[in-house]
């Protein structure tokens, strides 16, 4: 028996920003009608404001938006100038030929969570009174924009060539506590969590449970993933699956695994 996979290149971010409710408006505004120039140390808006009009014209908008809600739409809009957002349909592609020979599917439950929290407003209202956390953020994301921008062209152009070595080089495992941190959003929700009031435990509840089930839904997704493998394995002469490109390459990672329980992996050459 073989297990064939194939992987599709994705670019994500964890935490977008706060989009919880419309008041959420609010909150991703600078307070007191500041604006970027006024938060920013000059030489780092010099650098903003270069790369703001190359990858998204003047918009002017954005100049009154929070450190980390300029910093995604600046990285969307480099993401998408460059070529490099969305990428091909390769689970559309897969499944349109599925369809074709009346392969038969096996669609696996999402792994849903629900963080509960109290007084969604009054912590909206909190999140718009905070002064700039995400400042540093901003400032350390900003210096390395472009050669992030660089290395997502390299493992690009890597997978449309089944270069193999090529993306293994060039792939770095990552915890979601380092996924996390790569987003200044989590800045300005740590500041929310700061001091002893009621507000901030609040907060920080919020904030535990929220990375507490994003760590445990991706492994009971994996889980999932790893018993329907098995038992396609076992039942089927042939079976065929789709993973990220991350999860494909990860040291921990679902196929790592199943190497591990004694599966052969040959990859593509």
């Amino acid at each position: 028996m073989r297990h064939q996979w194939i992987a599709a290149l994705g670019v994500f971010s964890v935490l977008r920003g706060i989009t919880l409710i419309p008041a959420a408006f609010r909150a991703i505004k600078l307070p007191d009608r500041k604006t970027l120039a006024d938060v920013l140390p000059a030489a780092t808006y010099a650098r903003w404001r270069a790369l703001r009009e190359q990858y998204m014209g003047k918009d002017k908008d954005v100049e009154r938006q929070r450190p980390a809600v300029a910093l995604g739409r600046l990285r969307s809009a480099a993401y998408q100038e460059s070529g490099l957002a969305g990428g091909p349909d390769v689970r559309g592609v897969v499944d349109g030929l599925r369809r074709k020979h009346k392969v038969r599917r096996n669609q696996l439950p999402p792994a849903w969570r629900t963080v509960r929290f109290d007084n969604a407003r009054a912590m909206l209202k909190d999140a718009a009174r905070l002064d700039t956390p995400d400042v540093p953020c901003f400032i350390q994301a900003l210096d390395g924009l472009e050669d992030e921008i660089e290395l997502a062209r390299q493992r690009a152009n890597a997978w449309a060539r089944g270069d193999i070595e090529a993306l293994r080089n060039l792939h770095r495992d990552m915890t979601l506590e380092e996924m996390l941190e790569e987003n200044c959003g989590r800045a300005l929700l740590r500041a929310l969590t700061e001091g002893d009031d009621a507000a901030a435990r609040r907060a920080k509840k919020m904030l535990d449970d929220m990375e507490w089930h994003a760590r445990w839904a991706g492994v009971e997704a994996e889980q999932h993933w790893l018993a329907a493998a098995e038992e396609a394995l076992q039942k089927n002469a042939s079976t065929f699956a789709v993973l990220p490109l991350n999860d494909v390459l990860r040291a921990d990672g679902p196929v790592a695994k199943l190497r591990q329980r004694g599966y052969l992996v040959e990859e593509p050459r």
